[in-house]
């Protein structure tokens, strides 16, 4: 990839080898190797003349001489490959072969058998050779084969097979130090936006991307706009980029630069140029771009989508679906989506807390719903037809959720305990599935108990048998689960089998703990723990850390990991370990754990992950290792080499250690540098704008959601917890947030400058999701922060009194007394109410993180920083895995407390 007016490598190691001198016994050199300047131009055209000499071992030696010389020696056997002299001739277009393709004397005998195989190879041997040459790491003498093929369709029909070695080979040259090296690697890699884009970052990492640049602007070569595309793309000049990408006829690339820049018309304007399959795609794009522009939705304009609700073809009514919904037209996709597919209407509307809509979607009446009758008819349809994986055994577990977390124990225990009773008569197998699907469904970890510790209890009674078949469909077909309850009836000899499963689930985390059963029984095993002997001690280890590694708690997961011999440990990166670990501020043991992988013997392959590197520097910063962490930074530059799914992870990698600038910063590359048209994007996409709210970014955050939801409107979708033949891939509930994403963005972006407009906009914004918990996440605090003081209490007080109906409605709602305690956390109103609601949700689930950390959310609103990082580190315990609970814990201790 030598081209665009850059220095040749090749040309300037000429240059310095050509000068060096040779004896009798030179040592071997690489090619490319600097040696001491002498008479090295004579001694050369001296070995050059030695080739036809007619001594047969002075031709040996000569040419022996000139191949350990490399590419010293390229000029005057390029002359001699071309003369009158056969011998001379031949020896010379050997060498050139083998210097050209980085075969040195000391390269392995089998690599150079497999070069000499692929001269006259077939496509499909060619592949194979290539294969077999990248496992004995010969990368070198890939590109250049690669390189050195002229016909275009076979270099076509090879690109899939030698794409990403010259990054990866890179990363190698770059760790030993040797920049010239990788850069001469990347060059030889076959010409695409990756490879480009690859060399650009290395440009970037080495400070030469300037200078490059500069060249590039001036080059007459063929891709001179490819390449400053690529260079413009790396420096994060988008106006610059979206002009060279036009210069390069890249349309698609261009619009990407405006959308991140912060207008979503030329991509929306883009797409609707270039039709897809899908009329309900083509039909959001140019509604989307209408309603951007400010143009109204009325009925006329959404009745061709409107029509395709009632399409034949299931994808057409699902992509019908996700225009109304994407395009924020609620009310005009739900009737059709709740006669279409009523389970997964019900799980929406409970989640918008619009409770009566979700039982009649059910065809339960919203004001004496007869749960009894409904179940009944199901459970008859299910011993008729004993199928676990059927939709009504869903429907069924989703009606028994919905009793359960909304606290209806009595219609739970009414409506389900006689059909179970009936169904284990009938069917064993299915109503020990059942039960096991129940505990299965355990939206934020919370386990539908109820049915199990009633109906199943009593089944079981005092067969021993039975109470195994019953931990079994609660835990899984595991040995360690049996084993753990016999634990317990030693930990506790009085305790009952009842007792005894709700203490099992207490410590796994499973349902409600109202009783507080978890601290006794965890008081008893670890008391048991430290009076047994030294062999059975690691046995009783294993059964807690079985019990307790499933619900989170880190601070007992590393008390077990600590007490752990060495040899135990699990070999390779431990994630989990590592949150547990920053989870509890032990920065200095996290930091080593992934400083003891980079440096394994047998880790150059993780050494090459610029990631873990950006883990080890975010760790080695928290430690209190600035330089450390500084050198890490470094590499974390020099290895990323274009790849925008790695810029994620790096930026993830800075994220676990709260460094929100550099993962913001390698996230923003991500977006520039990944590839639009590639699937993988709405996640680099989707990751990007979610931080560009966060940040208060308005105008790309506004743009990045709009074209977000224009990728997204051509999938289908489902309520993300079911789904069925119409809908599968997404939910309408993500298509309406993704919605006030966007529009929230866009109207704050517009405050300043149209603020009429910019009211409405935000009007409609919350009737779009009045009782949701994502207002809290950004809306109302924005509000507030834009001084739109009388706008959010006029609207934060519909939101309140619409949840304090649905409480009063269901007084044992946890969660959605949880939902009201955080809106009011967020929005800085009714506190001691929300207070109390939080303390009832958190008497049933005191460990429960979402709980815990809105708790740590109203002290902060309070102004009690102690109070807020108090239960945040509660929260980050038991959920150390969650990046916003990690991130909100980070706020609590930094952020000066809101206003």
């Amino acid at each position: 990839m030598k081209f665009f007016g850059a220095a040749s490598l090749t040309c300037l190691a000429v240059v310095a080898l050509a000068a060096s001198a040779v004896d009798e016994t030179p040592p071997a050199a690489v090619p490319g190797a600097k040696v001491a300047p002498a008479d090295g131009e004579a001694v050369i055209a001296a070995l050059i003349a030695d080739l036809s000499n007619d001594s047969f071992a002075v031709r040996e030696t000569a040419t022996r001489q000139l191949w350990n010389l490399g590419e010293a020696a390229l000029e005057a056997l390029k002359t001699a490959a071309a003369g009158s002299d056969p011998e001379a001739a031949h020896r010379a277009q050997e060498l050139l072969h083998k210097i050209e393709l980085h075969i040195t004397p000391d390269t392995d005998p089998s690599v150079i058998a497999l070069v000499e195989r692929y001269k006259t190879a077939s496509l499909e041997a060619k592949r194979a050779l290539l294969a077999a040459m990248r496992e004995k790491r010969a990368y070198r003498q890939i590109l250049k084969l690669y390189a050195a093929e002229t016909d275009a369709k076979l270099r076509a029909a090879l690109q899939s097979t030698v794409g990403g070695i010259a990054i990866f080979a890179a990363r190698e040259r770059l760790l030993d130090g040797d920049a010239a090296g990788a850069r001469e690697l990347l060059e030889l890699a076959p010409v695409d936006a990756k490879s480009l884009l690859a060399l650009a970052a290395f440009h970037r990492a080495n400070g030469t991307l300037e200078d490059e640049l500069q060249r590039a602007k001036t080059s007459k070569a063929k891709g001179a706009f490819a390449w400053q595309l690529a260079l413009q793309r790396a420096a994060g000049r988008l106006d610059e980029a979206q002009a060279a990408a036009i210069s390069a006829g890249e349309p698609l690339i261009a619009a990407t630069m405006a959308m991140l820049a912060g207008d979503p018309v030329p991509w929306l304007e883009h797409r609707r140029a270039n039709p897809s399959v899908e009329p309900a795609m083509d039909l959001y794009t140019a509604l989307a771009l209408e309603r951007w522009q400010g143009k109204p939705m009325g009925k006329t304009a959404l009745a061709p989508t409107l029509k395709l609700l009632n399409s034949r073809n299931p994808s057409t009514r699902s992509q019908a679906f996700n225009s109304l919904f994407l395009l924020g037209e609620a009310t005009a996709a739900e009737a059709a989506f709740a006669k279409t597919s009523p389970l997964e209407a019900f799980v929406y509307f409970e989640a918008l807390e619009r409770i009566p809509e979700a039982l009649a979607a059910l065809d339960l009446d919203p004001d004496k719903p007869d749960f009894a009758a409904w179940v009944a008819t199901r459970m008859d349809r299910l011993i008729k037809k004993p199928d676990i994986s059927d939709e009504t055994v869903t429907g069924l577990v989703v009606i028994a959720s919905f009793l359960e977390n909304r606290g209806l124990h009595q219609d739970l225990a009414s409506a389900f305990d006689k059909p179970l009773a009936r169904l284990a008569q009938k069917n064993l197998d299915v109503f020990t599935g059942f039960l096991g699907a129940l505990c299965g469904a355990r939206p934020l970890r919370i386990g539908i108990t109820g049915p199990i510790m009633g109906m199943g209890t009593e089944w079981a009674g005092d067969d021993e048998s039975r109470w195994e078949e019953l931990l079994v469909a609660a835990f899984g077909d595991h040995d360690e689960n049996l084993a753990c309850w016999k634990w317990l009836a030693e930990l506790n000899p009085d305790a009952t089998r009842k007792q005894r499963l709700a203490a099992m689930f207490a410590l796994c985390g499973y349902g409600a703990d109202p009783d507080n059963l978890r601290d006794p029984w965890l008081a008893r095993a670890w008391a048991a723990i430290t009076q047994a002997d030294a062999d059975h001690r690691t046995t009783l280890r294993g059964h807690l850390a079985y019990l307790i590694g499933q619900g989170g708690d880190a601070a007992n997961c590393l008390k077990l990991r600590d007490q752990m011999p060495p040899n135990k440990a699990a070999p390779g990166l431990d994630g989990l370990y590592l949150l547990q670990l920053s989870a509890a501020g032990r920065w200095e043991d996290a930091s080593q754990v992934v400083l003891k992988l980079l440096s394994n013997k047998d880790g150059n392959a993780a050494n090459s992950r610029p990631d873990l590197h950006a883990y080890a520097a975010a760790c080695l910063r928290r430690a209190g290792h600035p330089d450390a962490a500084a050198v890490h930074d470094g590499l974390v530059e020099k290895l990323a080499l274009g790849d925008a799914m790695i810029y994620l992870r790096i930026g993830q990698g800075y994220a676990f250690g709260a460094d929100y600038a550099r993962c913001s910063r390698w996230w923003e590359r991500a977006a520039r540098e990944a590839a639009p048209d590639n699937e993988s994007y709405s996640l680099v996409l989707a990751t990007h704008a979610t931080d560009l709210l966060k940040r208060g970014l308005w105008k790309p955050a506004a743009a990045t959601a709009e074209v977000l939801a224009q990728i997204h409107s051509g999938g289908t979708f489902s309520s993300g917890t079911f789904s069925s033949g119409t809908f599968s891939g997404s939910s309408p509930l993500s298509f309406l947030r993704l919605r006030l994403q966007a529009d929230q963005a866009h109207a704050l972006s517009l405050l300043a400058t149209e603020r009429p407009k910019a009211l409405a906009m935000l009007e409609k914004c919350h009737a779009l999701l009045p009782c949701d918990g994502s207002l809290a996440d950004c809306f109302f605090p924005a509000l507030r922060q834009a001084g739109l003081i009388r706008q959010h209490d006029a609207w934060f007080e519909t939101t309140w009194d619409h949840i304090q109906a649905v409480i009063a409605r269901y007084p044992e709602s946890h969660n959605t007394r949880n939902t009201a305690a955080w809106l009011a956390s967020r929005a800085m109103r009714h506190l001691d109410e929300a207070e109390a609601h939080l303390n009832k949700a958190l008497a049933t689930h005191p460990r429960q993180a979402a709980y815990l950390d809105t708790m740590a959310e109203l002290q902060f609103a309070r102004g009690k920083r102690p109070q807020a990082i108090e239960w945040s580190d509660k929260s980050v315990n038991f959920m150390p895995t969650d990046d916003d609970v990690r991130r909100q814990n980070q706020r609590f201790t930094n952020d000066p407390l809101p206003e």
